[in-house]
């Protein structure tokens, strides 16, 4: 978890490869339809990557996958610009990133 200065904002980044888990997230990912059934949850893209956006209160969730077996999360709090979470997402390097996990 990121927490800048005195800030209540918080960034935490989560990335899973590999998992049992991931073929489920990349069928719901993968299906609109799947995605509109969960409240406060919208497609969206980030480097040509498939994700899910989901918000709830003052917490903002984004969820993309990588080749079908790495899945990145990053979760913010409190946060005061909405683009934060996607300039976090910008600054993954990830074919560097493909090519460590897979």
């Amino acid at each position: 978890m990121f927490t800048y200065g005195e800030s209540d904002e918080t960034v935490e980044i989560e990335i899973l490869a590999n998992s049992p888990m991931l073929p489920m997230m990349t069928m719901m990912l993968s299906n609109p339809a799947m995605m509109s059934g969960t409240r406060n949850t919208q497609p969206c893209r980030c480097k040509k990557a498939k994700g899910m956006k989901k918000v709830e209160g003052n917490t903002t969730e984004i969820t993309i996958l990588l080749a079908g077996q790495i899945m990145i999360k990053v979760v913010g709090k409190k946060l005061k610009k909405e683009s934060t979470l996607t300039d976090y997402l910008d600054a993954i390097d990830m074919p560097k990133l493909k090519e460590a996990l897979l």
